[in-house]
């Protein structure tokens, strides 16, 4: 319906799970910014309108950010917009700029992405700082809570803990070895041994966070084609679902209860029924990693029943070479988590299996979608985003 939109360039900086002392922001920004404009070669006067995202859970109300990003970029006067959705504020970002491009008479906007915690008070510092119950209050539902959400899964679904224990150390090594081949990850080229991490917190599911930057560059695929670009990845659909972080609502497992990841499977529900597609239609996933999120992940997507990601996991159909592989890049787990920023890396992983380009491992099976999902707020907010390959690409190869 419509004209297609699509991805048409990207940039990104490398290791998010570092801080970049000696760097603002704002240059973080640049640096990812003029390397996805060096991708895409469109025009950079072209660009209609920007997005930009990060995890905005911080003690501070920067309501100029958009505009100061657009004079910090040197673009011209276009409409800019911030997102702010906790882990999620890039998909968020991604989503309203392909909502725009969909509807309106627009033809290239640009989504940046960016996370600075040693400039700004970061959600991780507030979170730390604050008493439960300022954290509550202001926000409805603290970090603490999600750890205490996470343990039930076990308990839920009658699994022996070992099993859920033995799974989430192959999640985690399998990370470690996806992110040890890509150069954008903070664990490029570092070897970890796998009898550390049964010692390590959640088992080595832990996230690093960090800091970094991801632009996009969003095209209509007549611009793409009239301007004879070089990529183009089509982005299919996106399902946004957001809903109540309080606590009542939290712990309410028959509806929208966040511990079982149930409005990330309404979302999955959304998407198939929007396009008449199925979970076997997809080749690639990637997923916000941490804790037992993969595993409450896998579920929530349908592929497999609850209680029953573990096996899954363990069979190994989530390898490079297996039925679905799943953050091929590293993931959070090894990339490192600069929150802003954090599901545009994942959309340069899907985008680049695709293009057949990686940069780390390259799937070895035919792929033709990859769909990344994303949560803030402990599955308050669940965001999907399907892509698959631009049939200009054909043409072009």
């Amino acid at each position: 319906m419509g004209n297609k939109i699509g991805i048409v360039g990207y940039g990104a900086t490398n290791n998010p799970g570092r801080n970049y002392i000696n760097k603002s922001f704002k240059e973080l920004a640049a640096i990812s910014f003029y390397e996805a404009i060096n991708d895409s070669q469109i025009n950079v006067d072209d660009i209609d309108f920007a997005s930009f995202s990060y995890t905005g859970e911080a003690g501070i109300g920067y309501g100029a950010a958009g505009a100061t990003m657009i004079d910090v970029l040197g673009l011209k006067n276009i409409p800019s917009y911030v997102n702010h959705a906790n882990c999620s504020s890039g998909a968020v970002a991604l989503h309203e700029s392909y909502s725009m491009l969909k509807s309106g008479d627009l033809n290239v906007g640009l989504v940046c992405g960016f996370d600075k915690q040693t400039d700004i008070m970061a959600y991780e510092n507030y979170m730390l700082l604050s008493t439960d119950t300022d954290y509550d209050y202001k926000l409805g539902i603290s970090h603490l809570h999600y750890f205490m959400l996470a343990d039930q899964y076990a308990n839920e679904h009658d699994i022996d803990p070992n099993k859920v224990k033995n799974a989430l150390v192959y999640f985690a090594k399998l990370m470690y070895e996806n992110g040890a081949e890509n150069p954008i990850s903070s664990v490029y080229k570092r070897k970890m041994n796998p009898l550390l991490l049964e010692k390590m917190p959640l088992y080595g599911n832990a996230v690093t966070p960090g800091e970094g930057s991801v632009s996009l560059i969003m095209a209509t695929e007549e611009y793409a084609k009239e301007n004879k670009l070089p990529n183009f990845v089509e982005i299919e659909d996106s399902v946004f679902l957001s809903s109540s972080q309080y606590i009542g609502r939290t712990y309410d497992f028959e509806n929208n209860g966040l511990g079982h990841g149930n409005l990330l499977h309404k979302a999955y529900q959304k998407l198939f029924e929007k396009t008449e597609l199925n979970i076997e239609d997809i080749d690639t996933f990637g997923l916000y990693d941490m804790g037992v999120n993969p595993l409450l992940t896998i579920e929530a997507a349908g592929l497999c029943p609850k209680g029953k990601a573990a096996d899954y996991i363990l069979e190994g159909n989530i390898d490079i070479g297996g039925t679905s592989p799943i953050n091929t890049d590293g993931g959070n787990i090894a990339r490192g988590h600069a929150a802003g920023p954090g599901a545009l890396y994942q959309v340069i992983e899907i985008c680049d299996q695709l293009l057949k380009r990686p940069k780390g491992k390259r799937i070895p099976n035919q792929v033709s979608r990859g769909v990344i999902n994303s949560i803030g707020g402990y599955y308050a907010t669940a965001i999907l985003t399907l892509f698959r390959r631009g049939e200009i690409n054909d043409s072009i190869s």
